[in-house]
């Protein structure tokens, strides 16, 4: 019975071996993909937020040049508000550290245009009928 006992409990500790040499693979391959996803999580929320901070700037720019030509006393036209936004936003972008072309920031002022154009509508209409 003895020999039987040492059989079996040697049986065993090959079992468990070849179940912890084949789990190990598997956990780490789990493990990496893990790690993988959190960091593409967190690269994706990096994103989003310089995104949602450079529309914010682009909104910005949009009224800066509105309310400058207001304070100025008179009514710029569209082109000349439009660049006085495209400056400002140029500006800040380089002043906060953010990379940007010609084609980022006038997809960035155009996009703040709309958004500004829908959110007011009518008034934005007449305002610019007079204009």
């Amino acid at each position: 019975m003895d020999s039987i006992q040492q059989q079996i409990f040697e049986w065993l500790l090959v079992f468990l071996a070849l179940v912890i040499t084949g789990c190990i693979p598997v956990l780490a391959r789990v493990t990496v993909n893990w790690v993988e996803a959190k960091i593409s999580v967190e690269k994706m929320r990096k994103i989003t937020e310089a995104l949602s901070n450079e529309q914010s700037l682009a909104v910005d720019a949009v009224r800066f040049a509105e309310q400058l030509s207001i304070k100025l006393g008179f009514q710029k036209k569209g082109q000349e508000k439009y660049m006085k936004a495209f400056d400002w936003l140029e500006e800040r972008l380089l002043e906060y550290g953010i990379e940007a072309n010609a084609s980022k920031i006038e997809g960035l002022v155009e996009s703040a245009l709309r958004l500004l154009q829908d959110e007011f509508g009518e008034q934005w209409a007449q305002k610019i009928k007079l204009e």
